[in-house]
């Protein structure tokens, strides 16, 4: 069962794996004591293909293996399958026992970088045949434990979203940050404000994106300028999750709403204006941009003097009332004209109440043909109570090579929605994710070890066991550090070998320094040493070398003179 495009190279050997070959004996021996391969040779021997009525008594699998009687050849004692290859020509495939699956199926797939099913196909036909092959090896590579881990399922989860609407100016207020060159007064952070009723937008450039900044930017630049919002919904950032952003917004009386973790698809108003923002400052100047800072107003300005194709009307007269005055009209001498005929606060009121009615009535429109393209996109296998999942990955920074689904499983408690609920199997903090974030998992499930007396268990420095609800400044569960076994004690020769190193090595150094005086060498402490917390396991440091020879009664080494 060797490769025979494998060169006589020592390292081509060294770096490809192998097939633990077996003898052409050991082979027979395999088939001949496989059920099904048995009895197949036994038909074989007789040299005239079995009745129909004669296969009717015979087992399923021996009568799959029948329909390839014709291609049946019989080669140094073993049975083979020749098959006519494009590339290759005519190629004999092993009928391969059943006992020699889970090894060829390993060092083909396992062995060969975890390539996909095809791929797989592709290595196995050349080399042996059984009957459902490709069944078996489909199900083989969508178990394998790696690359359940490793690879994202194809087609992608795409989960049914839920439109994001309001119904009304300032009932939900949306913030977020988006990050541009660093401009020539070390502004680098833009905070978004937008209304999500009128898309009324703000954008404010900060130098960071601290607690203290966000506050006061959403307190002066918005709650006292165009008045305090029923709702505030942002990411979970640590900035907008902390206890200063739930200060202000209990004082105002505003409810505090989030996304869950790592899915911006749940804040949609600030994400599409962060990327019409980058496309209008993307129209400036070279000689402009360095000073993006001072041209932000201008262009948000322009953008909410634009009607929006959501509402039909301009966000900023959705917001104020008025149509925006703008350059153009001085420059035409377009000037508006007050009717002193008519009430102008009954027919302002009615003119406003109009627009927002149509401007609802397009949006549910619009929302409803946005549906329609998301359903179309929806694959979204079902998750229920009870289930156990992985979650995805999504630490920020280079992860071109790090793998895309955490290796701790959860289970799934509570679904609502897109929304669901999970909690390690080996005990932890609660987590909110959404679905496009979770997969079904599909190794052996992991059983929560006995607490022992002498280690706690660690949670984590921010995780609560017993919370009910998520801490929205917690990181995920996968990016904190697992917990390890505690190491096993070194050996005692380990110890001592170690022991004369270091005292070869300090009397060494004593000798090439002139230093004599051994009160400059730091005072011996001999009492027991604190055990510190290294990854949530207790872990014994290793002692001096004076303080470990004085436990062990010998003397410490004699310092040269």
């Amino acid at each position: 069962m060797s490769d025979p495009d494998n060169r006589d190279s020592g390292l081509a050997q060294s770096n490809t794996p192998t097939f633990p070959g077996y003898t052409k004996a050991e082979l027979q021996v395999f088939q001949a004591s496989d059920p099904t391969l048995k009895v197949l040779k036994e038909l074989w021997d007789k040299k005239q293909k079995p009745s129909f009525l004669e296969r009717q008594t015979l087992s399923t699998p021996v009568q799959s293996l029948l329909k390839q009687w014709p291609r049946l050849k019989e080669k140094d004692g073993l049975l083979y399958r020749e098959i006519e290859d494009v590339n290759r020509g005519k190629c004999d495939q092993l009928l391969l026992p059943a006992c020699l699956k889970e090894k060829v199926l390993t060092s083909v797939h396992n062995q060969m970088g975890h390539q996909g099913i095809e791929r797989t196909l592709g290595l196995l036909k050349q080399r042996c045949f059984w009957g459902g092959m490709h069944a078996e090896v489909e199900q083989w590579v969508k178990n394998c434990p790696r690359c359940v881990l490793t690879k994202l399922p194809q087609p992608k989860i795409h989960a049914p979203q839920t439109p994001f609407l309001a119904t009304r100016p300032l009932e939900v207020v949306a913030v977020d940050y988006t990050t541009l060159e660093r401009a020539y007064d070390g502004s680098e952070n833009v905070l978004v404000i937008t209304d999500v009723f009128t898309k009324f937008n703000q954008a404010f450039p900060t130098r960071n994106q601290k607690v203290d900044t966000t506050a006061k930017v959403i307190l002066k630049e918005w709650f006292l300028r165009y008045g305090v919002p029923k709702r505030l919904h942002s990411d979970q950032g640590r900035n907008f999750e902390s206890a200063v952003i739930a200060e202000l917004c209990r004082m105002y009386g505003v409810k505090k709403t989030r996304t869950t973790p790592h899915h911006p698809q749940g804040n949609p108003q600030c994400e599409r204006f962060n990327r019409t923002l980058h496309d209008l400052l993307r129209t400036l100047p070279p000689e402009k941009k360095c000073r993006w800072p001072e041209h932000l107003a201008e262009l948000v300005y322009a953008y909410n003097a634009v009607p929006h194709s959501s509402t039909g009307y301009s966000p900023y007269y959705m917001l104020f009332g008025v149509q925006p005055h703008l350059p153009v009209d001085a420059l035409i001498g377009q000037e508006e004209t007050a009717d002193e005929t008519a009430d102008w606060l009954t027919v302002h009121r009615e003119q406003l109440q109009d627009a927002h009615e149509r401007a609802r009535t397009l949006v549910e429109s619009k929302a409803a043909e946005g549906m329609v393209c998301q359903n179309a996109k929806v694959h979204c296998p079902p998750v229920e109570v009870g289930q156990h999942v992985h979650l995805r990955y999504c630490s920020p920074g280079r992860n071109k090579i790090q793998d895309a689904w955490s290796p701790k499983v959860h289970r799934v408690i509570d679904i609502q929605g897109t929304t669901h609920t999970v909690v390690p199997v080996t005990g932890g903090s609660l987590k909110r994710v959404h679905r496009s974030n979770l997969r079904l998992c599909v190794g052996p499930i992991p059983q929560p070890k006995p607490n022992s007396q002498s280690v706690p268990p660690f949670h984590g420095p921010e995780a609560d066991p017993d919370s009910e609800t998520e801490c929205p400044d917690s990181e995920p569960d996968f990016l904190l550090m697992e917990q390890v076994e505690k190491p096993a004690s070194p050996r005692l020769e380990d110890l001592e070998c170690h022991l004369e190193d270091v005292n070869r090595s300090e009397m060494e150094c004593e000798q090439l320094s002139d230093v004599s005086d051994l009160g400059d060498r730091p005072r011996e402490d001999h009492s027991p040493r604190p055990e510190p917390v290294v990854g949530g396991q207790l872990e014994r440091p290793i002692p001096p070398p004076r303080w470990r020879a004085e436990q062990r009664n010998v003397a410490p080494p004699t310092p040269a003179p």
